[in-house]
Protein backbone atom coordinates (compact mmCIF):
# COMPACT_ATOMS: atom_id res chain seq x y z
CA UNK A 1 0.00 0.00 0.00
CA UNK A 2 3.05 2.49 1.03
CA UNK A 3 4.26 1.47 -2.88
CA UNK A 4 0.68 3.31 -3.89
CA UNK A 5 0.71 6.28 -2.12
CA UNK A 6 2.73 8.24 -4.10
CA UNK A 7 0.31 7.42 -7.40
CA UNK A 8 -2.44 8.75 -5.23
CA UNK A 9 -0.84 11.18 -4.49
CA UNK A 10 -0.39 12.36 -8.05
CA UNK A 11 -3.82 11.85 -8.92
CA UNK A 12 -5.29 14.16 -6.10
CA UNK A 13 -3.14 16.92 -7.41
CA UNK A 14 -3.89 16.73 -11.16
CA UNK A 15 -8.01 16.16 -10.14
CA UNK A 16 -7.47 19.55 -7.59
CA UNK A 17 -5.18 21.34 -10.68
CA UNK A 18 -8.46 20.27 -13.60
CA UNK A 19 -10.97 21.34 -11.29
CA UNK A 20 -9.40 24.74 -10.21
CA UNK A 21 -8.86 25.65 -14.11
CA UNK A 22 -12.46 25.15 -14.98
CA UNK A 23 -13.99 27.17 -12.10
CA UNK A 24 -15.41 30.78 -13.74
CA UNK A 25 -11.94 32.39 -12.56
CA UNK A 26 -9.92 30.49 -14.57
CA UNK A 27 -12.02 29.60 -17.73
CA UNK A 28 -9.51 30.03 -20.45
CA UNK A 29 -9.73 32.49 -23.19
CA UNK A 30 -10.46 31.23 -26.87
CA UNK A 31 -7.90 33.21 -29.17
CA UNK A 32 -9.33 36.41 -30.59
CA UNK A 33 -10.68 35.82 -34.22
CA UNK A 34 -10.52 39.03 -36.64
CA UNK A 35 -13.92 39.97 -36.97
CA UNK A 36 -14.87 39.06 -40.66
CA UNK A 37 -15.63 43.11 -41.52
CA UNK A 38 -12.12 43.88 -41.10
CA UNK A 39 -10.39 41.03 -42.77
CA UNK A 40 -8.57 42.44 -45.51
CA UNK A 41 -10.28 42.34 -48.88
CA UNK A 42 -9.16 43.01 -52.19
CA UNK A 43 -10.10 46.86 -52.67
CA UNK A 44 -13.03 46.88 -55.97
CA UNK A 45 -11.84 48.30 -59.29
CA UNK A 46 -13.06 51.83 -59.82
CA UNK A 47 -14.57 52.85 -62.50
CA UNK A 48 -12.69 55.29 -64.80
CA UNK A 49 -12.60 59.06 -63.08
CA UNK A 50 -13.82 61.26 -65.91
CA UNK A 51 -11.32 62.30 -68.19
CA UNK A 52 -9.33 62.09 -71.89
CA UNK A 53 -8.37 58.49 -72.71
CA UNK A 54 -6.93 56.15 -75.19
CA UNK A 55 -8.84 53.10 -75.60
CA UNK A 56 -7.31 49.67 -76.35
CA UNK A 57 -9.83 46.75 -76.83
CA UNK A 58 -8.20 43.72 -75.05
CA UNK A 59 -9.19 40.80 -77.93
CA UNK A 60 -10.86 37.31 -76.65
CA UNK A 61 -8.49 35.40 -78.79
CA UNK A 62 -5.50 35.30 -77.62
CA UNK A 63 -3.68 35.60 -81.23
CA UNK A 64 -5.72 38.56 -81.69
CA UNK A 65 -3.79 42.18 -82.79
CA UNK A 66 -1.97 43.81 -80.33
CA UNK A 67 -0.85 48.11 -80.24
CA UNK A 68 -4.83 48.80 -81.35
CA UNK A 69 -7.18 51.71 -80.09
CA UNK A 70 -10.22 52.88 -80.24
CA UNK A 71 -10.40 56.08 -83.11
CA UNK A 72 -12.69 58.15 -85.62
CA UNK A 73 -12.54 56.83 -88.97
CA UNK A 74 -14.84 57.60 -91.73
CA UNK A 75 -17.33 55.38 -93.02
CA UNK A 76 -18.08 54.67 -96.62
CA UNK A 77 -20.38 57.45 -96.38
CA UNK A 78 -17.40 59.74 -94.87
CA UNK A 79 -19.51 60.05 -91.79
CA UNK A 80 -17.19 60.06 -88.39
CA UNK A 81 -17.45 56.30 -87.04
CA UNK A 82 -15.96 54.70 -83.49
CA UNK A 83 -13.30 51.70 -85.31
CA UNK A 84 -10.22 50.16 -84.82
CA UNK A 85 -6.79 51.67 -85.39
CA UNK A 86 -2.91 51.28 -84.46
CA UNK A 87 -2.14 52.84 -81.85
CA UNK A 88 -0.77 56.18 -82.18
CA UNK A 89 -0.16 58.41 -79.08
CA UNK A 90 0.00 61.85 -81.03
CA UNK A 91 -3.09 60.45 -82.99
CA UNK A 92 -5.77 63.11 -82.01
CA UNK A 93 -8.86 61.38 -83.43
CA UNK A 94 -7.83 58.92 -80.79
CA UNK A 95 -8.29 60.32 -77.33
CA UNK A 96 -12.02 59.75 -75.81
CA UNK A 97 -13.81 61.78 -73.22
CA UNK A 98 -15.27 59.75 -70.04
CA UNK A 99 -17.68 61.87 -68.51
CA UNK A 100 -19.83 59.96 -65.78
CA UNK A 101 -23.85 60.08 -66.27
CA UNK A 102 -24.30 58.05 -62.86
CA UNK A 103 -25.01 55.03 -61.92
CA UNK A 104 -21.98 53.49 -64.37
CA UNK A 105 -23.69 55.39 -67.44
CA UNK A 106 -20.94 57.14 -69.61
CA UNK A 107 -20.88 59.73 -72.79
CA UNK A 108 -17.72 59.34 -74.49
CA UNK A 109 -16.90 62.34 -76.65
CA UNK A 110 -14.40 62.49 -79.37
CA UNK A 111 -12.91 64.92 -82.08
CA UNK A 112 -14.87 64.21 -85.62
CA UNK A 113 -13.11 64.54 -88.92
CA UNK A 114 -13.69 68.42 -89.05
CA UNK A 115 -12.10 69.29 -85.09
CA UNK A 116 -15.40 69.36 -83.79
CA UNK A 117 -16.10 67.26 -80.58
CA UNK A 118 -19.17 65.16 -80.71
CA UNK A 119 -20.60 62.47 -79.03
CA UNK A 120 -20.55 58.79 -79.70
CA UNK A 121 -24.16 57.28 -80.34
CA UNK A 122 -25.05 53.96 -81.43
CA UNK A 123 -27.30 53.64 -84.41
CA UNK A 124 -30.07 52.24 -83.37
CA UNK A 125 -31.40 49.12 -81.07
CA UNK A 126 -30.31 46.70 -83.76
CA UNK A 127 -28.14 44.08 -83.57
CA UNK A 128 -24.23 45.07 -85.52
CA UNK A 129 -25.33 48.76 -85.25
CA UNK A 130 -22.70 50.92 -85.85
CA UNK A 131 -21.64 53.77 -83.59
CA UNK A 132 -20.82 57.31 -85.24
CA UNK A 133 -20.15 60.32 -83.88
CA UNK A 134 -23.35 63.04 -83.50
CA UNK A 135 -23.93 66.47 -82.18
CA UNK A 136 -24.19 65.75 -78.14
CA UNK A 137 -27.90 65.61 -77.02
CA UNK A 138 -28.62 65.48 -73.09
CA UNK A 139 -30.63 62.32 -72.31
CA UNK A 140 -29.93 60.93 -75.36
CA UNK A 141 -29.81 57.13 -74.45
CA UNK A 142 -27.93 56.14 -78.06
CA UNK A 143 -25.44 58.70 -76.38
CA UNK A 144 -24.91 56.64 -73.15
CA UNK A 145 -22.54 53.64 -72.54
CA UNK A 146 -22.69 51.22 -69.47
CA UNK A 147 -19.00 50.26 -68.06
CA UNK A 148 -18.80 47.28 -65.64
CA UNK A 149 -15.31 45.70 -64.34
CA UNK A 150 -14.33 42.91 -66.66
CA UNK A 151 -12.44 40.80 -64.14
CA UNK A 152 -9.55 41.05 -61.81
CA UNK A 153 -6.42 42.54 -63.86
CA UNK A 154 -3.80 44.96 -64.05
CA UNK A 155 -4.86 47.46 -66.21
CA UNK A 156 -8.15 47.10 -65.94
CA UNK A 157 -10.71 45.75 -68.38
CA UNK A 158 -13.91 47.55 -68.53
CA UNK A 159 -17.28 45.81 -70.33
CA UNK A 160 -18.56 48.47 -72.40
CA UNK A 161 -21.85 47.97 -73.31
CA UNK A 162 -24.63 50.34 -75.27
CA UNK A 163 -27.74 51.94 -73.35
CA UNK A 164 -30.32 50.77 -75.89
CA UNK A 165 -30.05 47.24 -75.83
CA UNK A 166 -30.32 44.79 -73.14
CA UNK A 167 -27.71 41.97 -73.28
CA UNK A 168 -25.22 44.14 -76.33
CA UNK A 169 -22.00 44.85 -76.02
CA UNK A 170 -19.86 46.84 -77.69
CA UNK A 171 -17.76 44.72 -79.91
CA UNK A 172 -15.98 44.82 -83.50
CA UNK A 173 -17.11 44.22 -86.75
CA UNK A 174 -15.45 40.20 -87.00
CA UNK A 175 -16.90 39.72 -89.99
CA UNK A 176 -15.79 42.79 -92.26
CA UNK A 177 -11.82 41.81 -93.92
CA UNK A 178 -11.13 45.25 -93.31
CA UNK A 179 -7.89 46.29 -91.22
CA UNK A 180 -9.78 48.94 -88.83
CA UNK A 181 -12.72 47.25 -87.97
CA UNK A 182 -15.73 49.37 -87.28
CA UNK A 183 -17.16 48.99 -83.46
CA UNK A 184 -20.84 47.33 -83.73
CA UNK A 185 -23.31 46.71 -80.98
CA UNK A 186 -23.92 43.13 -80.37
CA UNK A 187 -24.52 40.09 -78.35
CA UNK A 188 -22.00 40.42 -75.54
CA UNK A 189 -21.00 36.68 -76.07
CA UNK A 190 -19.87 37.57 -79.71
CA UNK A 191 -18.12 40.82 -79.72
CA UNK A 192 -14.79 39.81 -80.26
CA UNK A 193 -12.97 41.66 -77.28
CA UNK A 194 -12.98 41.00 -73.88
CA UNK A 195 -12.99 44.41 -73.02
CA UNK A 196 -11.23 47.49 -73.27
CA UNK A 197 -8.11 49.01 -71.18
CA UNK A 198 -8.12 53.03 -70.50
CA UNK A 199 -5.29 54.84 -70.79
CA UNK A 200 -4.93 58.75 -69.42
CA UNK A 201 -4.51 60.89 -72.66
CA UNK A 202 -4.32 65.06 -72.92
CA UNK A 203 -7.02 66.35 -74.73
CA UNK A 204 -7.18 67.14 -77.84
CA UNK A 205 -6.29 70.72 -79.33
CA UNK A 206 -10.09 70.77 -80.10
CA UNK A 207 -11.73 70.08 -76.73
CA UNK A 208 -15.37 72.09 -76.62
CA UNK A 209 -17.45 72.53 -79.60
Amino acid sequence: MLVAAPVVVTAVIVGVSVLSAMRPGHLAKPAASEPAASRSRSPATPLPADGWYMVHPVYAASSGPVGRCLSILPDNGFVPTVAHDRCDPEDQLQRMHFESAGKGAYTIRAEDLDNKIKCAAVDSPADQARIHLRPCAKAERRQLFLLTVAGASSPAVYRLASATAAGSCVGIDAAAADENPQAIQTNCAHTGVQGYSLTPASAPETSAG
